[in-house]
């Protein structure tokens, strides 16, 4: 594994950029980890609503999730099934986007994860076994922990601090991680 230093960015701080950036704090940070590895092309395998896109869409996006949810961003192409029956890809990516649920609360509006899929680990693990299979050089993870699977090697990783209606209970953790792997069977990155 690859020694970087996590950086660390507070949402306010996003926030007072003023406009979508307030809206969409995290959508913006996607969008500086998207740039930062110069990805046109993205798979989401857990696509939701597609609030990640919110800020800025990229220009090929492809979206699969278990439910179909309404949209805050429409992708070119979604498909309605669970990641793991995901294995040959139709096109060629630049990267592939998981973000397993990794709480238990309603306002996530993601409890129909828990039949479909394991777990969060093997959501990622998963993801990295596509990545890996179909040459795409990156993997984009949002999760409350840093876990990553044999041989991939983080790439950047943001500890991202977020203000909530949550911040008043103290046994709420208020930070989460945007970390992106590099496949290791990968020779060159995205010129």
């Amino acid at each position: 594994m690859s020694k970087q230093n996590a950086v660390t960015v507070d949402q306010r701080k996003i926030q007072k950029k003023g406009g979508k950036a307030a809206k969409y704090p995290v959508s913006y940070l996607i969008t500086q980890l998207l740039r930062s590895i110069n990805a046109k092309k993205v798979l989401d395998l857990s696509y939701g609503e597609g609030r990640f896109y919110a800020y800025s869409k990229p220009p090929y996006l492809h979206g699969i999730d278990v439910k179909k949810l309404r949209w805050i961003v429409k992708p070119d192409f979604f498909e309605q099934k669970s990641l793991f029956c995901v294995h040959k890809l139709p096109k060629r990516y630049d990267v592939i986007v998981i973000d397993p649920p990794f709480s238990q609360h309603k306002y996530r509006n993601r409890d129909h994860y828990t039949a479909k899929n394991p777990n969060t680990k093997a959501m990622i693990n998963h993801a990295c076994k596509i990545a890996k299979l179909n040459d795409v050089p990156y993997v984009l993870v949002h999760n409350k922990e840093l876990f990553i699977p044999d041989r991939f090697e983080i790439n950047a990783c943001i500890d991202f601090i977020y203000a909530c209606r949550y911040l008043a209970n103290k046994d709420f953790k208020n930070t989460t991680k945007f970390y992106i792997l590099k496949n290791p069977d990968r020779e060159s990155v995205i010129e």
